[in-house]
């Protein structure tokens, strides 16, 4: 693979939470991802960061409820009680 994502999605657990808020959010934001998503499957929320002057800003951290727009892709939102469903 040649270049650097635009949108990386972390999906964090109990064992990768340390890694991934913080090893990972450095190395990303370094590399120069535009949008950065950690998603925590246990809180069902979606912390959004967006790449601005080189440095990670917080967008915001969206629950179930909400929908998240796609900054690649205008007028693109996912809901996310589509992401966060209950299972049956």
């Amino acid at each position: 693979m040649v270049g650097v994502p635009d949108l990386v999605v972390e999906i964090i657990s109990k064992s990768t939470v340390r890694k991934d808020k913080i090893v990972k959010f450095h190395r990303y934001e370094r590399a120069g991802v535009k949008e950065y998503w950690i998603v925590d499957p246990m809180n069902e929320t979606i912390d959004v960061y967006v790449l601005e002057e080189g440095r990670f800003r917080h967008q915001g951290m969206y629950v179930r409820d909400d929908t998240i727009p796609v900054r690649m892709f205008p007028g693109f939102v996912i809901e996310l009680k589509n992401v966060f469903a209950e299972e049956e």
